[in-house]
């Protein structure tokens, strides 16, 4: 029984019954194509999986080796990032550590894809993360060298994957890969999990010395600040470097700042000046955020900055009027979003903003109603129908305050 083109697209494109005629006229369901490959990789590596099952019923093996890079259909279904299908195959006896021709098993090319599900998955199932390739590199190498963002890598090391392993090649660990790689974000999560800096590769370069002593461009300012307080004594740093490194000005600055912001574009915007003086004078505070964000402000900012900034609009300050409390809000943040992450700016607005309106309404709008109407009674010592009394105005207040907490 021959297996003709047209065969092979019902075995690609899911047609079941099809396959299933053709096997029970005597088609060998281990035989193989033009390209070395069996039905049982052409059906994983497409996802059918009622026709695996039904491959794998009539005998087919598993694990057949074929293709170009002598693959695996496990290979093939971890390449494409097909859980489901790598769930299936590992059910029915797959080896997951079984390398390809180039010498990567299953973990080696979920990390070189960016598969962090199936990594998952399989170190589950019992693959040590730090399992290692024909050149001795490992998971979490190929993971800071290819895939720019914080997963697989922050898995991997989750997971107990070593920064500080060294492959046969060149010597490098995955911090010279990651320095190789230019990728900042794998460089700040293996900080956190303790890489020895000092491992030479077999150039003689150490990730300490291309990290700190060099400095690339592409390393940004936070980064490096961590890796100076982790790894550089402190007499080394010099004055301004001590007041960087000290967590009490790093703490004070950051609950401290939104509430001197404020105040002074407050001043600013009721001061007697030019448009042009003022205009001047909010450049300078905005240089002054940026320049206190850029150097004091570490990953606690994320934590405190929102607090801080909620506390900042909550305290009744006279020399803020309507327009520069809310202009102070968005310049602040405007400020300090040039050099925090995004999800600091977005965390810090929402806080901000869900209770700043409260702030206002029941500043601007009811205290301003209070005042007046009790100045009114002065003038209306008896009172009247269209005057409320204080202990009336005090429970609309409450009513008010109850349908802004409703509306949020």
């Amino acid at each position: 029984m021959t297996w003709d083109e047209g065969d092979q697209t019902a075995d690609i494109c899911g047609v079941l019954e099809r396959c299933k005629q053709l096997v029970e006229a005597g088609y060998n369901v281990n035989k193989r194509d033009a390209e070395n490959l069996t039905l049982l990789h052409w059906a994983s590596l497409n996802n059918r999986k009622e026709i695996v099952n039904y491959y794998i019923s009539q005998n087919a093996v598993v694990d057949a080796v074929g293709g170009v890079v002598s693959s695996t259909p496990l290979h093939w279904a971890i390449k494409q990032g097909l859980l489901q299908m790598v769930v299936l195959l590992m059910k029915h006896g797959a080896d997951p550590q079984i390398r390809d021709g180039e010498g990567y098993s299953g973990i080696h090319l979920a990390a070189q894809y960016g598969h962090t599900s199936i990594i998952a998955y399989l170190v589950a199932k019992g693959v040590p993360p730090d399992a290692p390739d024909k050149n001795k590199m490992t998971a979490l190498m190929w993971a800071v060298g290819l895939v720019d963002g914080v997963d697989p890598c922050r898995l991997l090391l989750s997971c107990g994957a070593s920064p500080s392993i060294q492959d046969k090649l060149y010597g490098n660990t995955a911090i010279h890969w990651a320095i190789i790689a230019g990728n900042k974000t794998a460089i700040h999560l293996m900080i956190n999990y303790n890489p020895n800096m000092d491992i030479p590769n077999y150039q003689g370069v150490t990730p300490f010395a291309q990290l700190v002593l060099e400095r690339p461009k592409w390393l940004n300012h936070k980064v490096f600040g961590r890796l100076v307080d982790k790894y550089v004594p402190k007499k080394d740093r010099g004055y301004v470097g001590r007041i960087k490194d000290s967590k009490r000005i790093r703490k004070y600055s950051m609950v401290g700042l939104p509430f001197t912001v404020l105040l002074l574009l407050g001043c600013l915007f009721n001061a007697d000046s030019t448009y042009l003086v003022k205009s001047i004078l909010l450049g300078v505070i905005a240089l002054f955020v940026h320049l206190i964000a850029k150097y004091l402000f570490d990953d606690n900012a994320i934590n405190i900055v929102p607090i801080s900034s909620y506390l900042s609009t909550k305290k009744e300050m006279g020399t803020l009027d309507r327009l520069g409390e809310h202009l102070a809000l968005y310049v602040y943040q405007f400020a300090i979003y040039l050099d925090i992450s995004l999800c600091v700016f977005m965390r810090s607005f929402e806080l901000v903003e869900q209770f700043s309106w409260n702030t206002i309404f029941k500043h601007y709008l009811l205290e301003d109603r209070l005042d007046y109407r009790v100045k009114c009674g002065d003038e209306v010592e008896k009172g009247g129908d269209n005057v409320l009394s204080i202990n009336e105005l005090m429970v609309e207040e409450s009513q008010s305050e109850n349908m802004i907490d409703i509306h949020h």
